[in-house]
């Protein structure tokens, strides 16, 4: 019994930081979203469409796993002649609809499509534009080790990043010096300490906290 329980243990662990595993929970949750989300997803496209007067998604380059470049997805939130940051304080840039769907994180529905193909996962670091990443040190690249996510713990404490910067004179400079190095972080404590179980009590915190 107590060689069966050492086994058990030992399976756990192993299944724990199973990358296997990992891109099982991605396909089995980003499948179901996708289901689940396809219908509204339109909606929210078409809308998009008519409140940008320009098609209702949009792609750019960010930087994946050991950072290769890949397209992300997302619903257009601004007009077409802006460019869609990958930080943006609400500003008269973004339309009336961008900033609804901003704030609750609808913008980032098509990027399940990411998650389903592999160039993304639900949990992990969030992706970002090159410039960016080129700007960091060697070692604060560390997490491009990780496959960048849908939601990351970066995500749920800045859950109001929007409407933070809309308070700051200057909300580049602000994210650029006082939340982008605190992400950073938060992307290497990630990427040191990541197991699956970690992942899924991330996805929980993250849905409780947003629908809250």
């Amino acid at each position: 019994m107590i060689l069966l329980s050492e086994y058990i243990k030992a399976m756990q662990a192993v299944l724990n930081k199973s990358k296997t595993v990992k891109r099982f929970i991605d396909l089995f949750f980003s499948s179901i979203g996708i289901i689940i989300t396809i219908v509204p997803m339109m909606f929210l496209i078409i809308v998009a469409s008519i409140s940008t007067k320009s098609f209702g998604i949009f792609k750019q380059i960010r930087l994946g796993e050991q950072g290769i470049p890949f397209h992300i997805f997302k619903i257009r939130s601004m007009k077409i002649h802006q460019s869609e940051n990958t930080f943006t304080a609400n500003n008269d840039n973004i339309t009336s609809f961008g900033a609804f769907i901003r704030r609750y994180k609808l913008d980032e529905l098509p990027q399940l499509f990411n998650v389903f193909v592999g160039t993304m996962s639900i949990v992990g670091p969030r992706p970002d534009v090159p410039e960016v990443i080129h700007g960091l040190m060697s070692s604060d690249k560390e997490f491009l080790k990780s496959k960048p996510g849908l939601i990351s713990i970066a995500t749920i404490r800045y859950l109001d990043e929007e409407q933070l910067l809309a308070t700051k004179s200057n909300p580049t400079d602000y994210y650029l010096k006082e939340i982008w190095p605190k992400k950073v972080k938060m992307n290497l404590e990630y990427t040191s300490n990541w197991s699956n179980l970690n992942d899924l009590k991330i996805m929980g915190e993250f849905l409780r906290k947003l629908v809250k």
